[in-house]
């Protein structure tokens, strides 16, 4: 099991269960053995992903970059994943956000600082096994161009 280091501005769950009761589908999406986790999120090129499903791990730092190149996988909140996509991918297309499970992971989950941004983005410090991605999303653009991303309202 991966370890988890939580992300501060959820700690009280009262605040987590009204974030989820406004997102049933994120809530249905976490419920993992009556406890509720939060997911993390991973922009992927499709061809990508469907090589990972072929071996069974995905290997993919970010847009260029290996696992091996990079010592970790980008992740981010929900609320990062537009954020970083329009900043780092907006001449990419055929783009997928794999939704993941933390406590499916088998490799470690570090919160880290990223300089010039709020909030720390989780990054995945080994493999991705295929099994902790719950499910897959398309990153589609509005009509001005920008990519915009809502877990629970794909």
């Amino acid at each position: 099991m991966a370890m988890v280091v939580p992300y501060t501005s959820e700690v009280d769950p009262r605040l987590r269960q009204q974030r989820l009761r406004r997102d049933p589908v994120a809530a249905q999406m976490t419920e993992v053995v009556g406890a509720q986790v939060e997911l993390i999120f991973h922009i992927a090129a499709t061809p990508d992903w469907q090589e990972a499903l072929h071996s069974g791990e995905y290997r993919v730092s970010t847009r260029g970059k290996s696992l091996d190149d990079e010592g970790f996988i980008h992740a981010a909140t929900e609320a990062q994943v537009a954020q970083v996509a329009n900043a780092f991918y907006r001449a990419d297309d055929n783009l997928l956000v794999l939704v993941i499970d933390p406590a499916r992971l088998q490799a470690e989950i570090r919160y880290e600082q990223v300089p010039d941004w709020e909030a720390p983005f989780p990054h995945i410090y080994g493999p991705l096994n295929v099994d902790a991605v719950v499910r897959t999303l398309p990153l589609e653009r509005n009509a001005e161009g920008r990519f915009g991303f809502t877990a629970g309202h794909q």
